[in-house]
C-alpha cells in the first residue's frame, strides 16, 4: 500500500477538518474515511493543496479535508472519532479523540442512531471525451438504487442514478447487474485547460466511492488556444487588406491560403479524437456541437466487458434517421449484452458528430469499398458473433435473440441469413439461393408463409442484413475484396464455407424492416456477376 501521511487537525463544533498527503504520489488526493468507533460515518477526500508546509519542512504539500458530523453523535455521550486512509488500518496522527457533546444546534432534533448502510461500488474511469462511469450498490437491499453525486473540484456538479446494467458486474455476482451509472462532464469542465478533480458520493451517506479521477481534456484546450490564434491571424490579415489597396490580389490569396489553414486545423483535431472528420459545412467546432447536442436527446448503449455481439452499422443514412435507428437497436437489444460499431463511409458530412449524443459506441471511419469496410469491421469486431446492418433498417422484437437462435440450431453455420420485409410488410428476401444467378429467395412474398417461419438452409445471405461467425471468417480469409459489390463478395464467401463443410441458414427471428422503398439489388457491377460465375464453376469442379 502506499505510505499516507497526515493528521486529525481538529473538530470544531460537527466539522472535523485535517489533512493528508500519498507519500509515494503527492499529487494524487487520498480518500479518507471517519468512523465513530467501528462505526463507519462517511469518508471524504484531501485534496486541497495546504500553502504552508508540514513543520519538518521535507514533507511534500499536504492536502486538506473536512467532514460534517451527523447529528447523532451530539446526543451527550461520550463518541471516539478516528480518521484513517480508505483501506488502511493505520489512523492519521491525533487521531481518535474523544467527544463528548450535545447538539450544537439543539432546534435539530436529533436523529436516530441506526447508520444508513455504506455503498459499495467503484469510480471506474473518467474517459477522454468526458463520460463518467462507475458503479455503486447497497449490499444489504440490493433492490434499492443508489444516488449518486457527482463533484468537481469539490464542488456539487450534477447527480444521476446508479441503475444501468452491468454485464462485468452481474458476472462478479453484484446483484442483478443493474448498478452502473455514466453522467458527462459539462462543457465548462472539458475546456478547461487546467486539471480538474472528479469525484462520486452516495448522495444518501455522503460516502465518497474509490477512487477520485483527475481530468484534462488537452486536445479541447489545445484545440480553442490554436483557434484564438488562427482568428486574430485573419483579423490582422482583413486589417492589412483594407490598408493596402495596391497589394489586393497578394493579400486575397493569402486570406484564402489562412482559411485553408483553419480548415486543416479542424481535420487535424478531428483525427486527433475519436469522431472523425469534421463536416466542412460547418462554421466552428463549437457551434457544430452546439447544433448537434441542442437536437438531439442524449442516450446510452450499456457498456459490455465481454459481449455476446457485435453490432456493426453502416452510416447509410441521414443524421436524424441514423439516430432514430440507433434508439431502435438500444432499445430492441434487450438482454443480450452488445457492443456497437458505427462504420462511417463518408457519405454524410455530420455523421462524425453523432457519438456526441450516443454513448458507448465505437466509431469507425473508413472511405473505402463496402466490401473493405465489412473486412475492417471484422478485424476491430471483439464479440464472437458479429450482425451486419448496412443500411436503413428498423429491428423487430427479440431480433437478436432469433440471431442466437439461428447459430444455435445450425451450429456448424458460419453465416446467417435474416428475414428482412419492405415497409409495406411484404417479404423483400429469406436468404440467397445460387441459380444461374443469384436470386433472392421469397422475393415479395408473404413472410407468413409456412417456408418463411422456420430456420432452413440457404446458399447465401443478402447484403442489407446477415450475421457472421468471427472465428469461422477468419479461417477463410474474410471477404474477397476484388468484388466491386458487397453483395457478390458475401456470395463468393458463403460458397467457399460451403466447400469447407459449413452451412449457412436463414433464420426467421432475425427479422428487420428496411426503410427504403427501392427494390434490393444483389449485383452491383457486370464484373461481379462473371467473376461470381467463374467462382461457382471453379467449386463445382472442385468438389467433384
Amino acid at each position: 500500500m502506499s505510505d499516507i501521511a497526515g493528521r486529525l487537525e481538529t473538530i470544531a463544533g460537527r466539522v472535523v477538518e485535517g489533512w493528508a498527503v500519498n507519500l509515494d504520489d503527492p499529487a494524487r488526493p487520498v480518500v479518507v474515511e471517519v468512523f465513530d468507533g467501528d462505526r463507519l460515518l462517511g469518508s471524504t477526500i484531501a485534496w486541497r493543496v495546504v500553502q504552508e508546509q508540514a513543520p519538518e519542512g521535507d514533507t511534500p504539500k499536504q492536502h486538506e479535508f473536512s467532514f460534517l458530523l451527523p447529528l447523532d453523535v451530539f446526543d451527550g455521550q461520550e463518541h471516539v472519532i478516528a480518521v484513517r486512509p480508505a483501506g488502511s488500518a493505520e489512523m492519521l496522527q491525533n487521531s481518535p479523540v474523544r467527544l463528548v457533546g450535545h447538539d450544537p444546534h439543539p432546534r435539530l432534533a436529533v436523529v436516530s442512531r441506526k447508520a444508513p448502510e455504506i455503498p459499495s461500488g467503484s469510480l471506474d474511469l473518467v474517459s477522454d471525451e468526458g463520460w463518467v462511469l462507475g458503479w455503486a450498490w447497497y449490499p444489504n437491499s440490493p433492490e434499492e438504487r443508489v444516488e449518486i453525486e457527482l463533484l468537481v473540484d469539490g464542488e456539487l456538479a450534477g447527480s444521476t442514478t446508479a441503475a444501468s446494467y452491468r454485464a462485468d458486474v452481474a458476472a462478479a455476482g453484484v446483484g442483478d447487474g443493474n448498478y452502473g451509472f455514466s453522467w458527462a462532464l459539462p462543457y465548462h469542465v472539458l475546456t478547461k485547460s487546467r486539471e480538474s478533480l472528479i469525484a462520486a458520493r452516495d448522495k444518501k451517506t455522503g460516502h465518497i466511492l474509490p477512487e477520485p479521477r483527475r481530468f484534462r481534456q488537452l486536445i479541447v484546450s489545445d484545440a480553442l488556444e490554436k483557434v484564438a490564434t488562427l482568428e486574430n491571424d485573419l483579423r490582422q490579415l482583413n486589417a492589412a487588406i483594407a490598408l493596402s489597396a495596391n497589394q489586393l490580389h497578394a493579400d486575397q490569396r493569402d486570406a484564402a491560403e489562412l482559411f485553408r489553414t483553419v480548415g486543416d486545423f479542424f481535420v487535424q483535431l478531428a483525427e486527433a479524437t475519436a469522431a472523425g472528420q469534421p463536416p466542412g459545412s460547418l462554421k466552428t467546432l463549437r457551434g457544430a456541437v452546439a447544433d448537434v447536442t441542442a437536437k438531439f436527446r442524449p442516450f446510452s448503449f450499456n457498456l459490455a466487458a465481454a459481449p455476446e455481439m457485435t453490432i456493426c452499422l453502416e452510416a447509410g443514412a441521414k443524421l436524424p434517421l441514423l439516430y432514430q435507428q440507433l434508439r431502435q437497436i438500444r432499445d430492441s437489444a434487450g438482454g443480450v449484452p452488445i457492443e456497437l460499431i458505427l462504420i462511417d463511409g463518408g457519405r454524410y458530412d455530420d455523421t462524425p458528430l453523432l457519438p456526441l449524443v450516443v454513448r458507448n459506441i465505437r466509431y469507425l471511419r473508413s472511405e473505402r469499398a463496402a466490401v473493405a469496410r465489412v473486412n475492417e469491421a471484422m478485424q476491430a469486431a471483439s464479440a464472437e458473433i458479429v450482425v451486419f446492418i448496412t443500411e436503413l433498417a428498423a429491428p423487430a422484437e427479440a431480433w437478436l435473440e432469433g440471431v442466437e437462435t439461428g447459430f444455435a440450431e445450425a451450429p456448424s453455420a458460419a453465416a446467417l441469413a435474416a428475414k428482412v420485409l419492405g415497409t409495406d410488410g411484404v417479404l423483400e428476401h429469406a436468404g440467397v439461393m445460387m441459380e444461374d444467378v443469384p436470386v433472392l429467395r421469397g422475393y415479395r412474398r408473404d413472410p407468413d408463409a409456412e417456408a418463411f417461419l422456420e430456420s432452413a438452409p440457404v446458399d447465401a445471405v443478402a447484403p442489407e442484413s446477415f450475421a457472421l461467425r468471427r472465428d469461422i471468417f477468419h479461417r477463410l480469409r474474410g471477404l474477397d475484396e476484388h468484388y466491386a459489390g458487397l453483395g457478390a463478395a458475401l456470395a463468393d464467401f458463403c460458397l467457399r464455407a460451403r466447400v469447407a463443410g459449413l452451412g449457412v441458414h436463414f433464420a426467421p427471428g432475425f427479422s428487420l424492416v428496411r426503410g427504403d422503398e427501392t427494390a434490393p439489388n444483389f449485383l452491383t457491377a457486370r464484373d461481379d456477376e462473371d467473376r461470381l460465375r467463374q467462382a461457382v464453376t471453379a467449386l463445382q469442379i472442385s468438389a467433384a
